[in-house]
């Protein structure tokens, strides 16, 4: 019995002494070692010095040191997602040099100290999504020569400091979604190379005067699902190489003419679920390649034809789920030259001042079948399937009394006439027959006599 606890012992000596030195837990091939979900509570300091790739993921290791990654210089990846790590110390990584990604991805840090990436030189990648980041601290970000994209998205970032993106000559893209910034970052400096800039799901009230003119090169700009209700109509002047913008999820009421003047390369353009009430003739001047325009889930009126005549390179329009009622016949023909057109979901009167579009319809194009009466007498029926003939008006009530009350006016006009002139004569006869045309209609000539006296 001795011998066998003595043995039972040693056995879990043994397994203690593993549990106590996750490192050898770890796979690791030539080059990259995985280390992921452990329980690591530190950094593992006895894996291969060489190492290109260090996957720790999914551990709980909560604070990193100045030392942590001195044994492995040669790191080209760097995973520490979903640690519980709630500080970093300025040159944390000043051993790793070679570093060009690093992701630090559902963490519970609150700021980025100045520092913290100091001697990053070759990073390409930097990841901090999900964290707890409030704001961004001047220089957090700065003197990355090589970094391309930045991902700061998942946080609560309320403000960012002048000077915490500077001289990042590489930069493109840049992700702060979902925080909870009030205005647009207005980068004091030039960021000559960002392509994407992402701001959806922030609280954006407003877009000012030339807020991404320091930012020459977006491709993409991503502002929806704020509350958006103001734009400057030169707001996104000097962005002749953006290609997709998106202000879907807003709260925006109009657009102001001349908005997207200059955008020359737009050709994505999402404005949908917003409350736009109408579009003025020169919303898109200047969009000469737009291809894709969504206004859906609007609150518009009328059909914005004179704005989309200026804009012969659409082949995507979607208006349905707005408050159209009727479609002129000149519609219809910049209709036809749609390639996919939504407008379903209007509330269509099939009156006579749809009659012109009625009859340009011949059944060869798809939105015909979308265009449903909701007036009482036609309801539920498709335009298509109704004759011409019957699209009829019926006269106002008002305009029936505005009628009888002109023609009364003009009787009870008459009258006071007669009763001057009749009065007048009376007093004063004419002494010559000579007369002239006073007053006239088609059915009425009332002639006066004119005399030599004044009345």
């Amino acid at each position: 019995m001795g011998r066998r606890l003595k043995n039972m012992l040693i056995f879990l000596l043994i397994i203690l002494k593993e549990f106590h030195m996750p490192e050898a837990s770890c796979s690791c091939s030539s080059s990259p070692c995985t280390c992921t979900s452990l329980g690591l509570t530190s950094i593992p300091q006895n894996l291969p010095t060489n190492i290109t790739e260090l996957n720790l993921n999914d551990n709980q290791i909560h604070t990193l040191g100045q030392s942590d990654f001195s044994r492995y210089t040669n790191l080209i990846n760097l995973y520490l997602n979903n640690n519980g790590i709630s500080s970093i110390e300025a040159g944390i990584f000043s051993h790793t040099p070679q570093l060009q990604r690093l992701y630090l991805n559902e963490n519970n840090l609150t700021s980025i100290p100045q520092g913290v990436f100091n001697n990053l030189n070759q990073i390409q990648g930097l990841s901090l999504s999900s964290n707890l980041i409030t704001h961004i601290q001047s220089g957090a970000f700065s003197n990355l020569p090589q970094l391309q994209e930045l991902r700061l998205y998942s946080n609560q970032i309320t403000h960012i400091q002048d000077g915490s993106f500077s001289n990042l000559p590489q930069l493109w893209y840049l992700g702060l979604q979902n925080n909870k910034l009030t205005s647009v970052p207005t980068f004091q400096y030039q960021l000559p190379k960002l392509g994407k800039l992402n701001l959806i799901s922030n609280n954006i009230t407003d877009i000012p005067a030339h807020a991404f003119s320091n930012q020459p090169k977006l491709s993409g700009l991503y502002l929806e699902a704020n509350r958006i209700s103001t734009v400057s109509s030169t707001a996104f002047r000097g962005l002749n190489q953006l290609y997709e913008l998106y202000l879907s999820n807003n709260e925006l009421t109009e657009l102001p003419d001349d908005l997207f003047f200059g955008l020359s390369n737009l050709d994505y353009l999402e404005l949908q679920n917003n409350a736009i009430l109408q579009i003025f003739p020169n919303t898109f001047t200047g969009t000469s390649s737009l291809d894709y325009l969504d206004l859906s889930g609007n609150n518009i009126e009328t059909f914005p034809i004179e704005a989309l005549l200026k804009v012969s390179s659409i082949t995507w329009l979607y208006l349905r789920d707005n408050q159209m009622t009727t479609l002129s016949f000149t519609a219809y023909d910049k209709l036809s030259s749609i390639r996919t057109v939504y407008i379903f979901n209007n509330p269509w009167q099939c009156d006579c001042r749809m009659v012109g579009f009625r009859l340009k319809m011949n059944g060869s194009h798809p939105f015909e079948n979308q265009i449903s009466c909701t007036d009482p007498q036609k309801s539920g029926q498709l335009l298509k399937d109704i004759n011409p003939e019957d699209l009829t008006c019926e006269e106002p009530m008002i305009v029936l009394g505005s009628v009888i009350g002109a023609v009364a006016g003009t009787v009870l006009i008459v009258g006071i006439i007669l009763m001057i002139w009749f009065k007048r004569r009376t007093q004063n006869p004419a002494p010559g027959p000579d007369t002239s045309v006073l007053f006239s209609n088609t059915n009425t000539m009332v002639t006066v006599a004119t005399s030599p006296w004044s009345w």
